[in-house]
C-alpha cells in the first residue's frame, strides 16, 4: 500500500492510494479527500463522490452507506467495500486509518 504522509493536526487532504483485496484480486483505489468531499477513483473512472461527514460517521458507526457504485458495509471493526455490486473487498487497518484521518474534521489553531 502506498500512503502520502498525513499530519495528524489537520485533515488529509490530497490523494492516497490504496489497495484493496477480496482474496482472488486486488485493485488500486485513490482516495481524493477535499475540504468537504471524498472521490474514489478507479482507473479513469470516479466510482464516488461522498461527503466527508458521511464517511466519517460510517466508519464509527453499523449502518451501510450506499454512493453511486459503491457500497460501503460493515459492523464493528470489519468493514467491506462492494465495488458495482459485483466484488465485495475487505478494507483492512491500514485502509481504515486512512480513511479516518481523512475525514477528521479541521482542528482550529490558537496562537
Amino acid at each position: 500500500m502506498v500512503v502520502s504522509r498525513v499530519e495528524s493536526s489537520a485533515p488529509a487532504t490530497g490523494r492516497f492510494e490504496v489497495l484493496i483485496s477480496d482474496g482472488a484480486s486486488v485493485i488500486v483505489l485513490d482516495l481524493v479527500f477535499r475540504s468537504e468531499d471524498v472521490t474514489v477513483w478507479l482507473g479513469h473512472r470516479t466510482l464516488a463522490v461522498i461527503a466527508r461527514d458521511a464517511l466519517a460517521a460510517w466508519i464509527d458507526g453499523e449502518d451501510d452507506l450506499v454512493v453511486d457504485d459503491l457500497v460501503w458495509a460493515g459492523q464493528g471493526t470489519r468493514k467491506t467495500l462492494t465495488v458495482d455490486g459485483n466484488r465485495t473487498y475487505v478494507l483492512d487497518a491500514e485502509t481504515l486509518v486512512i480513511l479516518r484521518l481523512g475525514t477528521q474534521p479541521a482542528q482550529s489553531k490558537r496562537h
